[in-house]
């Protein structure tokens, strides 16, 4: 389905605001999926008791958000404690016989997601520069991905003038 330039920017807008996926959402998304041979990154707070081998870590809203470069996903999201689900920290508080307060401050550690490639992604900077959004998104070099689970390969400890993180090199689950 072709949207007017207005149309997607009013969708595209709604998306990388507040994440919102509607049905046309889902359409404008789904006719620019493509395959992304490039290594993608997710920086994010991660519950450090479920970074192990084989764990499954599945898409939270519907979407994940990764960038072709490894420098936004450490330097900004996976220190960004914002970032983190309210409703996930509360089921986990409640999961662990824990105060919200103490999940929130012990149990998440930074992260960043490696996977080399994606078999159907959305370059999101693409559709924002084709249609003259000014948006950090574009410069972020953002790539959605929708219904996308990952499975943990491997991990390491890593330091940097940041401190301490996680690389977790991931595979997609088909």
């Amino acid at each position: 389905m072709e949207f007017e330039k207005n149309k997607k920017i009013e969708i595209l807008e709604q998306f990388v605001g507040g994440r919102y996926i509607d049905e046309d959402t889902m359409t404008l998304l789904s006719d620019n999926l493509e395959c992304i041979n490039e290594t993608v990154y997710r920086g994010m707070p991660f519950p450090k008791h479920l970074i192990k081998k084989g764990y499954i870590v599945e898409e939270w809203h519907g979407s994940s958000h990764w960038s072709l470069d490894f420098n936004v996903s450490r330097e900004v999201f996976s220190q960004d404690k914002f970032n983190i689900s309210e409703d996930y920290c509360e089921a986990l508080a409640e999961e662990m016989k824990m105060s919200y307060d103490e999940v929130y401050d012990n149990i998440f550690v930074p992260v960043v997601f490696k996977l080399n490639g994606v078999s159907l992604g959305i370059r999101l900077y693409n559709l924002v520069k084709d249609l003259d959004l000014v948006s950090r998104f574009y410069k972020e070099k953002e790539i959605t991905t929708i219904g996308i689970n990952t499975k943990i390969k491997n991990f390491e400890i890593k330091t940097d003038s940041y401190g301490e993180y996680y690389l977790i090199e991931v595979e997609e689950l088909f």
